[in-house]
């Protein structure tokens, strides 16, 4: 019986598959309930929505999750754009003419 010298082969069986950290980082982004943090600069406040990464930094599966939570942010922003860019089209001058 050969015995398996190969330890790229050995260590990549152990992972689990990426594509699960990218789906774990989309469904992140697309949670309902997300952490909201306010941050206060100047006396003014402004929330922001903070989702932590599970993985250890540095790891493929951090980067992985995080290109799915990037890349999900990055679709819901493109859909937004387009959503004002068609909304943009149909405003109403003040006189009540269409533009």
């Amino acid at each position: 019986m050969k015995k398996n010298t190969n330890p790229q082969k050995k260590k990549r069986d152990l992972w689990p598959p990426l594509k699960i950290q990218y789906e774990a980082g989309v469904t992140a982004f697309l949670r309902k309930k997300q952490w909201l943090k306010t941050v206060k600069r100047d006396g003014e406040g402004a929330t922001v929505i903070v989702t932590a990464n599970p993985h250890r930094s540095g790891t493929m599966e951090y980067k992985e999750w995080q290109r799915g939570y990037d890349n999900a942010y990055t679709a819901q922003l493109q859909k937004q754009v387009k959503y004002e860019r068609n909304r943009a089209k149909h405003v109403h001058r003040m006189d009540g003419k269409h533009v």
